[in-house]
């Protein structure tokens, strides 16, 4: 049941992202006057700076928040600030996966069909975006047609809040970035180490 929750959570966010981002070259171009070479770079930043936010959630997932905690904190935080999407992105996904138990036949069928129901999420708000949210915004005004979006990821937040109690959480653990910040700081201190003769001598076990 929880994992449900998460699919119509996703169904919302899906067609709010991609309603904002269909039109959002015209919107500039046409609203604010901006150039095309211009607004298409602002979109491309703004795109791309919503992109490099993943690694940033998954470090805060994994070393302070867990999942759930870092991916409600970016649910939250996404209505004012689409930054949060991707720390949203990264977590909530295998957070849905977290809801079923591997060790159980049941519910690791259940599993494999949370994902074929996820993809199916994912699609049909796109499509929600892409045509009706579109249609609005040539064809009604542009106000009405970022409030749509606006109020699906209203709708999101609350369906992803409903649940909260019931769902499993897995407790955070060490970042893997940060074990391989300190392998990385470990191989400049032995820079110039010079490396045994001996071949056995390269390895922390025996070999």
């Amino acid at each position: 049941m929880e994992s449900l929750f998460i699919v119509v959570y996703e169904i919302f966010e899906r067609l709010a992202y991609r309603g904002i981002l269909a039109n959002l070259v015209l919107y500039l171009t046409r609203e604010l006057h901006q150039g095309t070479v211009t607004a298409s770079n602002n979109v491309t930043n703004w795109n791309n700076t919503i992109w490099m936010t993943l690694i940033l959630g998954v470090h805060i997932a994994d070393t302070y928040l867990g999942r759930f905690g870092t991916g409600f904190e970016a649910t939250i935080l996404q209505p004012w600030d689409q930054r949060g999407k991707l720390r949203r992105k990264s977590l909530i996904y295998p957070s849905g996966a977290d809801q079923f138990n591997k060790f159980e036949p049941k519910e690791k069928k259940q599993k494999l069909s949370f994902f074929n129901w996820w993809a199916f999420s994912v699609f049909f708000g796109y499509l929600i975006s892409e045509t009706f949210v579109v249609y609005i915004q040539d064809n009604v005004g542009w106000t009405l047609c970022y409030g749509l979006p606006t109020v699906g990821l209203v709708i999101a937040v609350v369906v992803f809040s409903l649940d909260t109690p019931f769902y499993r959480h897995k407790m955070p653990c060490a970042s893997p970035l940060t074990k391989v910040a300190k392998v990385c700081v470990a191989a400049l201190r032995k820079w110039k180490v010079n490396l045994p003769d001996d071949p056995n001598e390269h390895y922390e076990l025996s070999v």
